[in-house]
């Protein structure tokens, strides 16, 4: 038989939902469809494309493919720095980035553009880099790429002074190439912001600098072609990529209502939110999945973190985060490639869902006022908190797998200084700090049955002490806490003698959720269970609270 000639039967949807439901052995097909933190719901197949123009935006955009390695360097002092910008331009960087160069003088600075031929900066700041500003003014040289402060921090500033927009004006003379208004959900994105957040912010702070360079005299054409935007890429990869996607999408649709068709460049840089103190080998993982991410989304800059999550970082945490790019660049051949998600029918919709939702979301905002006011009297800030708590709660009830810190994790800890700033992990950290300086119960597993009756729920327990960095025991009938394991007919045999047997000052807790069934327990362990909460209360006797930034 000629293998041309064998056919496949067509399978319909129809045909696949049964398949599925098979396989899922009695569980309904809805079980498996997940809602993001976006509100998005994702369903576990798509047959079709969303109905989109051939042109599509998020696929014709960029002209060219590729995107320039932005490493930033950082060092006590700008002799330092400078020292490592050549090390980091040998190794494959391909701009001048930095950290903390807002005290720069004018001549450190030329000496770091001299560094290049044809220099390229990607420097972004929170305030004023006035040797920087006069280097860039002074310099002979026709300078490409980003420079300014970033539009969160220019625009909830003082703008009343006659002079401020002056800066903008000089560059804008002298080095007519820099992109000097850097927009950025940066800022956002490390307070716990979901995706449509970040997205209408961009928007809105677009908006409020159009009409604030208007009143200084610039057109919005003018205006537009000096915007950077500035994302951080998060953990979850295909909305990531849908994100970059979707901002192209509502970047033309939000220029065309100026008349204009002004294209913007995008900057990524790998999340710190999403990086733990725990296991921060793990933390390398996620940097690749993100600078993957930004890759495949067609970012023009990309800086991709060190792992470590110490002040104090080694040489091989800075060698790491730049090759990672290298590989993905050099081996991957990801610099020859152009929108290559363009086609799935996920992302597609996903796209088209996340740029529709944060249309709606900035339309939202444009009625409620500018950008700085809706910082200004806290209505963004409320809107990012009801986000990032509906993500702490996941993260405490480990419906949100953060692998070496909620799941997976070792007993020994890195315990971190207390610090303000919001990571996926705070909670956990919060808890690890707590059991290191403070005296906790003794807690010991009892198991009851044979090993394939207990082990299970004691894996199961261990795994969440083990969270905390506490090392249960088995089996000491003497211990502060008891928390029984086996099965839940085991439980039935042994579990009602036990009870009553204990001592009255010991606290017993079971593994499954059988409090129900066993009223005279003090409580219950079973996947879904806000385990801060449990914790608190079984290490400490009290409980744990979830608003805790």
């Amino acid at each position: 038989m000629n293998k041309r000639d064998i056919s496949f039967p067509v399978h319909s949807v129809q045909d696949w939902e049964k398949s599925a439901e098979a396989a899922l052995k009695g569980k309904p097909l809805h079980s498996i469809h997940k809602k993001t933190i976006d509100g998005i719901h994702i369903n576990p197949l798509y047959t079709d494309r969303p109905e989109i123009p051939e042109y599509h935006p998020a696929r014709t955009w960029k002209s060219q493919s590729g995107w320039k390695i932005a490493q930033r360097v950082n060092g006590h002092h700008p002799g330092e720095a400078l020292s490592r910008f050549e090390t980091e331009l040998k190794k494959g960087t391909e701009v001048i980035s930095a950290e903390q160069f807002e005290h720069w003088t004018a001549a450190d600075a030329e000496k770091a553009l001299n560094l290049l031929e044809n220099p390229h900066v990607y420097l972004i700041s929170k305030e004023t880099a006035a040797g920087w500003h006069e280097s860039l003014l002074s310099s002979a040289k026709q300078i490409e790429g980003v420079f300014g402060i970033d539009a969160h921090s220019s625009l909830t500033g003082d703008k009343s002074h006659e002079n401020w927009f002056k800066p903008w004006a000089q560059l804008d003379e002298s080095q007519p190439a820099l992109r000097t208004i850097p927009l950025t959900a940066v800022h956002w994105h490390n307070e716990g912001a979901g995706i449509v957040e970040e997205l209408a912010v961009v928007l809105s702070q677009a908006a409020e600098w159009v009409e604030t360079a208007e009143s200084f005299g610039w057109d919005s054409q003018k205006t537009f072609s000096k915007m950077h935007a500035s994302f951080s890429t998060g953990s979850s990869f295909f909305s990531e990529i849908a994100k970059i996607r979707a901002f192209r999408v509502l970047w033309k649709h939000f220029v065309s209502h100026y008349g204009t068709g002004q294209s913007i460049t995008i900057g990524s840089e790998t999340s710190a939110f999403t990086k733990s103190s725990q296991d921060q080998h793990v933390n390398l993982l996620r940097a690749g999945n993100e600078a993957f991410a930004a890759v495949l989304a067609g970012v023009d800059y990309l800086y991709t973190a060190p792992h470590e999550q110490s002040a104090d970082l080694s040489s091989q945490a800075f060698r790491a985060a730049r090759n990672l790019q290298l590989i993905l660049k050099e081996e991957m051949f990801l610099q020859h490639i152009q929108d290559p998600a363009g086609g799935s029918y996920y992302i597609e919709h996903l796209t088209k869902e996340l740029a529709q939702k944060a249309w709606e979301q900035f339309c939202d905002m444009q009625q409620r006022g500018a950008y700085s006011a809706l910082v200004k009297n806290g209505w963004l800030q409320k809107k990012v908190d009801e986000v990032w708590h509906s993500r702490n709660h996941d993260v405490r009830k480990r419906k949100t797998t953060i692998v070496g810190m909620n799941r997976y994790a070792e007993v020994s800890k890195n315990v971190t200084p207390a610090n303000n700033r919001r990571t996926i992990g705070q909670s956990w950290d919060q808890l690890i700090r707590r059991v290191h300086q403070e005296k906790t119960r003794s807690v010991s597993l009892v198991t009851m049955g044979e090993l394939k009756d207990y082990k299970p729920r004691a894996d199961f327990v261990k795994g969440v002490f083990a969270a905390a960095g506490v090392k249960v025991d088995e089996n000491d009938h003497k211990a502060d806490v008891l928390i029984a394991c086996g099965s839940n007919d085991i439980y039935k045999e042994h579990l009602p003698n036990f009870l009553s047997a204990k001592n009255r000052h010991q606290k017993l807790f079971a593994a499954g959720k059988v409090q129900d069934v066993y009223p005279d327990l003090d409580g219950s362990v079973y996947e879904g269970l806000d385990m801060i909460d449990f914790l608190e209360r079984v290490l400490f006797e009290g409980k744990g609270e979830e608003d805790n930034a």
